[in-house]
């Protein structure tokens, strides 16, 4: 490889170093879309979000106990009749 080459190649790298750079650069901001998404759960109080989340947990421990109630409901079923 000549010094030219080398020289070529040196240039070429550095270039595509450069370049992704700018590219982590330009898509390391927020995303306009991604903040209009956002924007719902920053306008509700702190106090209000861990109201509804709290409730909503509740609710589904609620759904699962059900659904883990009615198996072992109908697994007793089976055993009584078998």
């Amino acid at each position: 490889m000549t010094a030219d080459e080398r020289e070529e190649r040196k240039q070429l790298q550095a270039q595509n170093r450069m370049a992704g750079h700018e590219a982590a650069e330009a898509s390391s901001g927020p995303d306009a879309l991604d903040m209009l998404m956002a924007l719902p759960y920053i306008m509700v109080p702190r106090e209000k979000r861990h109201t509804i989340l709290r409730e909503l947990e509740e609710e589904a421990k609620v759904i699962e106990q059900r659904r883990v109630d009615e198996k072992v409901n109908l697994w007793m079923e089976q055993v009584n009749s078998g």
